[in-house]
């Protein structure tokens, strides 16, 4: 029998958290959905993070093919397991399909978090998404514990005990209900309904565990949006957007003021001014009648002479029309493409680009924002997990776009591999880097030998040398 899920199905505490930078995670959302510009930045993050896939790879400082047969079996084993677990790790989705999601809430909140379940064995089994409302940081309750971890010590992986401060969450929903729940790596049993750690915890009332994923800043505990600083800008442009439209709906008339001068409006004409706005009066003609003053009885005498009534309009504002404040949202618009430090070509708001500066724009991209984000994101896992299941030989990737470069590249590793250069096992290895497939090395005798030399081989054995 596994563990279940512990989060709260009630409504959740969407008040201020200790520590953190705003007081409503609602605020936020409210923003990204009503944003033209965040709500796209956010899914091209998230999509090229980890919506491209995942894979299984050999850790950097293991090479296969110079490995004994022993460690050949162990690492084939290794693969095996870990690229199982990530595959059914859930149910509904995708194991990269739901770390997409976890980048998507994570570039919108500043924070994220995944729920770990294990099985009856105390094996993880399962991998949830966890909404961030209503969690909080218990820091009173963190521990801090000793655990072994793998270290590399001149060259060497060797396994030392290393301290760690584990945190304690608690999810708060309207109704008052809490949720505790442990940081993932802790082992020790504790009540999901108290937050006490006690070993006789029952199996149904285990806490679970959780992977917080958060963009440092460098002060909170939580994680702070990276476009924090564009909060008011994003405001501006929302109500800006909001200014156009209400111009369609009540902009006929500017605002002003009306004098009328030796006259009144008659009652109609003021009920035309005031219902005269929204898109269907558009191109109204608007009428105003007058009627002519007359002199009051206690001044009227016989020279009173009445003058030609006269109506005038005073403008408050300039001229309204229909591409208001265009000027003001494209560049907020800028201003926060730029926090998320991405070409304009991955937004589609600029055409100026040809094959070689579109090229050179992902390139750049890729290698200063997305891959190290997929090598952090990787890394929460990868740390924790092979530790635990003891793996030493492979570790979990995300999968990175096929750029329009890498033909170019395949030629000339191609090039490289026939003239001697590389040999072909290197080759089949950027290969698949750059195709995100995993190609079998071929065995020492032909792959770890460039061509070069194998063909000399080969004549002097023809020759009989």
């Amino acid at each position: 029998m596994g563990e279940h899920s512990r989060q709260s199905t009630d409504n959740y505490d969407m008040h201020g958290f200790e520590n953190r930078p705003f007081e409503s995670l609602g605020f936020l959302r409210h923003l990204v959905q009503e944003s033209d510009t965040l709500k796209q930045l956010i899914e091209i993050k998230a999509t090229n993070v980890a919506g491209l896939g995942f894979g299984i790879k050999y850790q950097s400082d293991f090479d296969f093919n110079r490995a004994s047969e022993v460690e050949k079996n162990k690492a084939t084993e290794e693969w095996v397991m870990l690229d199982n677990l990530y595959k059914y790790c859930n149910h509904n989705q995708k194991f990269s399909d739901l770390v997409k999601d976890i980048v998507y809430m994570r570039e919108m909140y500043g924070f994220a978090f995944i729920e770990v379940l294990r099985n009856g064995l105390g094996q993880i089994a399962m991998f949830l998404k966890c909404k961030p409302d209503g969690m909080y940081i218990m820091k009173e309750r963190s521990i801090s514990k000793s655990i072994k971890r793998p270290v590399n010590v001149n060259g060497k992986i060797v396994v030392t005990n290393v301290a760690i401060e584990f945190k304690v969450y608690c999810q708060t929903a309207d109704s008052g209900e809490k949720i505790y729940f442990k940081e993932f790596g802790n082992t020790d049993r504790m009540n999901y309904k108290t937050g006490e750690f006690d070993e006789n915890t029952p199996d149904d009332e285990l806490a679970t565990e959780l992977i917080h994923f958060k963009i440092e800043d460098g002060w909170s505990e939580y994680g702070t949006p990276r476009w924090s600083q564009v909060i008011i800008d994003t405001m501006s442009s929302i109500k800006a957007s909001k200014v156009n439209f209400d111009f369609f709906e009540n902009g006929r008339i500017n605002p002003m003021v009306m004098t009328v001068i030796g006259a009144k409006l008659d009652d109609k004409a003021v009920s035309n001014l005031q219902k005269n706005k929204g898109i269907e009066k558009a191109h109204a003609i608007t009428v105003l009648n007058v009627e002519p003053s007359t002199p009051d009885s206690h001044t009227a005498n016989p020279n009173y002479e009445p003058k030609l009534p006269k109506v005038e309009v005073h403008q408050l504002v300039p001229n309204t029309h229909d591409n208001m404040y265009q000027e003001l949202q494209k560049n907020i618009a800028v201003k926060i493409k730029e926090t998320f430090c991405l070409p304009p070509i991955y937004s589609g708001s600029n055409s100026d680009y040809n094959r070689a500066t579109a090229d050179t724009a992902r390139a750049i991209a890729e290698e200063q924002v997305f891959a190290p984000d997929r090598e952090l994101t990787a890394n929460l896992f990868n740390i924790i997990i092979n530790s635990e299941m003891n793996i030493k030989y492979v570790e979990m990737h995300f999968n990175s776009p096929v750029l329009s470069s890498s033909k170019e590249v395949m030629e000339l590793v191609q090039m490289a591999t026939n003239s001697g250069i590389i040999t072909p096992n290197e080759g089949r290895e950027i290969t698949g880097e750059l195709l995100n497939r995993d190609y079998e090395a071929l065995e020492p005798e032909s792959g770890d030998v460039n061509l070069q030399v194998q063909r000399l081989r080969a004549m002097q054995k023809k020759q009989g040398v």
